[in-house]
């Protein structure tokens, strides 16, 4: 087990705060927006081959083949970016917002 160095504060280690959005039935709603000053690093992992997230109205998906074969997709926002969910599949936003 990997401990913290002495000279590490738990408050050097908690620098940016932990997101999960579930997408799924949001009707087309904005689910997140990356707040002013802040970007979000993370990944938008689809819940199924055709499932899709709005990135600024515009439409991010998987490029899968099938169910099997769906990769979290990664990304960086910034503030002001807004992500809506999808009414028809599920899927899941999470990161760390800094």
């Amino acid at each position: 087990m990997a401990l913290l160095p002495t000279t590490q504060t738990a408050a050097a280690a908690a620098t940016g705060k932990q997101i999960f959005v579930n997408t799924y039935n949001a009707s087309n709603a904005v689910v997140y927006t990356v707040p002013a000053g802040k970007t979000f690093v993370g990944y938008f992992q689809p819940g199924g081959q055709y499932a899709s997230i709005q990135v600024n109205g515009v439409s991010l998906s998987p490029a899968a083949s099938s169910y099997y074969s769906i990769a979290p997709i990664p990304l960086t926002l910034v503030s002001g970016t807004a992500v809506s969910g999808n009414a028809s599949y599920s899927g899941c936003l999470y990161g760390v917002e800094q």
